[in-house]
């Protein structure tokens, strides 16, 4: 049992034993003799450790909060070593948030850290949290789906995949995505070409729209022997091609003979 269990049950037995003091005696009688030594001080007695238990979790709550944002800021500057530091401090805080363990696992594809950017992914995307009123699951689920492409797990990611909902599985960037590492895997450079310029997948910015194009180029070239250009450098993201080279080798190269 986790202490704020205990703590929850703490608050209803006192609450509990204040209600029934206050209450229990009939209307008009006397208070007790002794009323420093009896239960008639239990109300505030509540009050004040209903204050001190739950401001005790309000300011655990907001660290993680802060944390959490500040992560959010390093990762949209593309600063994911930093962000990722913010959010594992902010985990510390709040273990169980899978809204964190999904934007661990967002700073790890940065580094092109995929295995663990999937474990933490499949966390997100299979327990009950929330993005703002939002269920967290179905935005995990179609970045689960590309880690697990990346890391050539092809027949995971489809099913992961075929779990969306028909909406998301359509017009999520990230499942076209998905789509698309599936389709240069399995050499079907034409179907890849055609994710890879979705007008969905325009809205993306930084490492991954600069993998969307290296895709997209890949595809061309294969296709029409066309030489298209793409942001290799943030391809590579902080990690550098070491990184992208353990996880994709052929992908590596194609970059490495692009420039």
């Amino acid at each position: 049992m986790s202490a704020r269990t205990i703590g929850l049950w703490v608050v209803l037995i006192v609450l509990f034993t204040a209600f029934y003091q206050f209450f229990a005696r009939a209307p008009g009688s006397a208070p007790p003799v002794e009323p420093g030594l009896s239960l008639t001080w239990m109300p505030m007695m509540f009050v004040v450790f209903f204050v001190v238990f739950f401001g005790f979790f309000a300011i655990r709550g907001r660290g993680a909060n802060k944390l959490g944002i500040e992560g959010n800021s390093l990762l949209s500057a593309g600063r994911a070593y930093q962000a990722l530091e913010k959010f594992q401090q902010a985990l510390k805080v709040a273990p169980k948030s899978t809204v964190l363990r999904h934007n661990i696992g967002l700073a790890n594809l940065y580094l092109w850290r995929v295995k663990e950017a999937s474990e933490s992914l499949r966390t997100s995307a299979t327990s009950s949290g929330r993005l703002g009123l939002q269920d967290i699951r179905p935005v995990s689920r179609p970045i689960l789906a590309l880690s697990e492409a990346l890391l050539d797990r092809c027949d995971l990611a489809r099913q992961t995949l075929n779990s969306l909902e028909p909406a998301t599985s359509a017009n999520s960037p990230y499942a076209l995505l998905a789509e698309c590492v599936i389709a240069c895997r399995g050499g079907n450079w034409a179907q890849a070409e055609a994710f890879a310029n979705r007008p969905e997948v325009y809205h993306f910015g930084g490492f991954f729209r600069a993998l969307c194009e290296a895709l997209a180029a890949w595809a061309a070239q294969n296709l029409r022997g066309e030489k298209l250009k793409f942001n290799r450098v943030a391809l590579y993201a902080e990690a550098g091609p070491d990184a992208l080279r353990k996880i994709w080798p052929a992908l590596a190269d194609f970059a490495e003979q692009s420039s």
